[in-house]
């Protein structure tokens, strides 16, 4: 008995679908970037991701749109709360709010290390932030920058 030979027409447009999709998400990615901030925020109320929530974001602090941006990252964090460059952006904008760190930023900036505690592409950008905000964390979080600096040493 011969086995039957296998029918690549149906993966092949399988494979055609999932890259149509992969394409549509990326045009809509690549659309919502252009967008004004308030665009931004009207386009993540119709595509609730994260990714969308975070553009929408980033959008708003280029703009210098504390509220928009702080609401925009919260609700992104809602939908995802590991990411950990969502609480690094809600320590900056309580920089960029208050001219210093303060709780909120600290707490922010606590959960970043909690969500993900050795986060190598994020951790370049979480060390400066550190770095220039030093003499305003808490003892705990000192420990946790340390723990971070030294597990990327060889």
């Amino acid at each position: 008995m011969r086995a039957a030979k296998p029918d690549y027409r149906i993966l092949i447009l399988c494979g055609l679908g999932l890259a149509s999709v992969a394409v549509a998400i990326m045009s809509l990615v690549l659309l919502f970037a252009s967008l004004s901030p308030r665009q931004s925020s009207g386009l993540a109320k119709v595509l609730p991701l994260a990714e969308t929530h975070a553009l929408a974001a980033e959008a708003a602090m280029r703009a210098r749109d504390w509220s928009t941006a702080k609401a925009e990252t919260r609700a992104e964090l809602r939908v995802s709360p590991v990411r950990d460059d969502a609480w690094l952006r809600l320590a900056e904008i309580d920089v960029s709010q208050h001219g210093r760190l303060g709780p909120e930023g600290v707490a922010a900036l606590s959960h970043a290390y909690d969500a993900v505690p050795y986060d190598l592409t994020a951790a370049s950008r979480r060390r400066r932030f550190v770095r220039i905000h030093e003499v305003e964390l808490p003892q705990g979080l000192h420990a946790q920058v340390e723990e971070e600096m030294s597990a990327e040493k060889p």
